[in-house]
């Protein structure tokens, strides 16, 4: 359902009822979206190893420092799991590199984590970045933070050449 300013304001409870009930309610100004009233989520507590064994990489995959740091992120801090990340995964789990729960996006949501999507103007966006890195996945999560304003925890030495933000997870 689309609605203009005017109406939301004298609309307003109702139309939180039915972003509620899970219609997608966006409220337009000079006949343009504006905004989308969406439920809040509430944050569930991380629990860090609680899936411990259940997503298994090469032993150089991270380090018990970097596991720390996300242990340690402050609860109002969110973390975003890619959809390009979570494609990655899939392949390299087909191809035996990477063993990970057959239920992934449930994974992610039990951690506490949010889903971040890719729109058409994120790939627009990864298609016009130098080509400093010719991996597609992870040139799609540089054009990702740039877009969105995020850092990316890597270790990934071609990172550095774009301007984005990173956690250093070599450390």
């Amino acid at each position: 359902m689309q609605t203009n300013m005017h109406e939301a304001k004298s609309k307003l409870f109702q139309l939180v009822e039915l972003a509620l009930s899970g219609e997608e309610v966006v409220i337009s100004r000079a006949g343009k979206p504006a905004v989308k009233l969406v439920p809040f989520k509430d944050q569930k507590e991380r629990v860090f190893g609680q899936f411990k064994g259940q997503v298994i990489a090469s032993d150089d995959f991270d380090s018990k420092e970097v596991n720390d740091d996300i242990a340690n992120c402050p609860p109002e801090n969110a973390i975003y799991i890619s959809a390009a990340t979570v494609w990655e995964m899939s392949i390299k789990q087909q191809m035996g590199k990477l063993k990970v729960p057959d239920d992934i996006e449930s994974l992610i949501e039990e951690l506490g984590f949010n889903a971040l999507p890719i729109s058409l103007f994120h790939g627009q966006q990864a298609g016009k970045l130098p080509m400093y890195h010719r991996a597609p996945f992870d040139r799609m999560l540089i054009a990702l933070a740039q877009a969105e304003g995020l850092q990316i925890l890597t270790k990934d030495e071609y990172f550095p050449d774009y301007s984005v933000r990173l956690i250093d997870a070599s450390k």
